[in-house]
C-alpha cells in the first residue's frame, strides 16, 4: 500500500492506493494537519510519497508520517525524477504542479495499453487546478510541460472583494441561474463566476491558437466541481490526479517503475 500526502495552502489531501487503485481519500485542513496526522493509526510498513507547496509543514508531515509507518517518506522536491522535460524554472514550480503534470500524462496523454505508444496516438492536455489559486498546465503527447499560468482561485477572488471593500459582504460562492446577479451577493458570485470561466476558456483558446495543437481540458481540485458545469470546454474531471501522479513519482524514483 502506498499514502501520497499532498499539502496544500488550504487543505491536505491523503490518498491511499493499492496496485495504482485508490482505497481511501481523507481531506484535511492544512492547519490541523499536524495534530490530525499525530492521532492518525499506526501504518506500520507503508510507503509514503509527499508533496507540499507548505514550506513550513514539510519537514513536520513527513517526519509523523516516518513515525507512524516506520518508513523515511519520499517527499518531491526540485530534482526529483519525474520522467518529463519541463520549459519551466524548476526550482519554481510548485511540487503539486508537477504532480499534476506527471498525472495528466500518464492518465490523459499517453493511449490506453491496447494501443500503440506512437506519438500520432498521444494527446496533449491542459490541466485546470481549482486550488487556493487556479493554475493552468499545459502538458504535451511528447512528455513536455510547456509552461502554465497562475490565476486567484474562486474563493481568494470573493474574500479580495470583502477586504477591498466598505460594504461589500462576505458570501459563499455558488452559480447563478443568470449571467448576471439581481442582488449584492448574486452579483459577486456572477461576476466571479463570469471572469473565471471566461478567462479560463479565453486561455485555453490562446494556447492551442499559439501552439497550433489541440488539447484535451480536464479539471481537478476542491472548487471543480462547482465550476465544470459553465466549462464546456472540460472534457474529464479527476479529482485524484495530483495524488495519482505522487504515486507515479514514488514508484518511478523508489520502486523502479513497480506497483505496490
Amino acid at each position: 500500500m502506498i499514502l501520497t500526502v499532498l499539502v496544500g495552502n488550504t487543505n491536505t489531501r491523503l490518498t491511499w492506493f493499492a496496485r495504482g487503485r485508490v482505497l481511501r481519500r481523507w481531506i484535511i485542513p492544512s492547519e490541523r494537519i499536524a495534530t490530525e496526522l499525530c492521532s492518525m493509526p499506526n501504518w506500520h510498513g507503508c510507503h509514503v510519497a509527499v508533496a507540499s507547496v507548505v514550506p513550513n509543514l514539510t519537514v513536520a508531515v513527513a517526519n509523523l508520517l516516518e513515525k507512524s509507518t516506520g518508513r523515511q517518506p519520499f517527499v518531491v522536491g526540485p530534482r526529483t525524477r519525474t520522467g518529463l522535460r519541463f520549459r519551466y524554472r524548476r526550482r519554481e514550480i510548485g511540487a503539486d504542479r508537477v504532480c499534476l503534470a506527471v498525472g495528466a500524462y500518464e492518465r490523459f496523454c499517453l493511449p490506453h495499453r491496447s494501443n500503440s505508444y506512437s506519438l500520432t496516438h498521444r494527446r496533449n492536455c491542459v490541466v485546470i487546478d481549482f486550488g487556493t489559486a487556479t493554475t493552468v498546465n499545459v502538458i504535451t503527447g511528447d512528455g513536455v510541460y510547456a509552461g502554465g499560468l497562475i490565476l486567484p482561485g474562486v474563493h481568494m477572488m470573493m474574500d479580495s472583494l470583502k477586504r477591498g471593500t466598505a460594504q461589500l459582504p462576505s458570501v459563499p460562492f455558488a452559480l447563478t441561474r443568470l449571467p448576471y446577479g439581481c442582488s449584492t451577493a448574486g452579483a459577486i458570485r456572477a461576476g466571479v463566476a463570469g471572469l473565471l470561466t471566461g478567462g479560463l476558456r479565453s486561455i485555453v483558446a490562446d494556447i492551442a491558437a499559439v501552439t497550433g495543437r489541440q488539447y484535451y481540458t480536464v479539471a481537478t481540485g476542491g472548487a471543480a466541481v462547482l465550476l465544470v458545469r459553465r466549462l464546456k470546454i472540460i472534457k474529464a474531471y479527476d479529482p485524484d490526479i495530483a495524488a495519482y501522479g505522487l504515486l507515479c513519482l514514488y514508484r518511478l524514483n523508489r520502486l523502479n517503475g513497480r506497483f505496490e
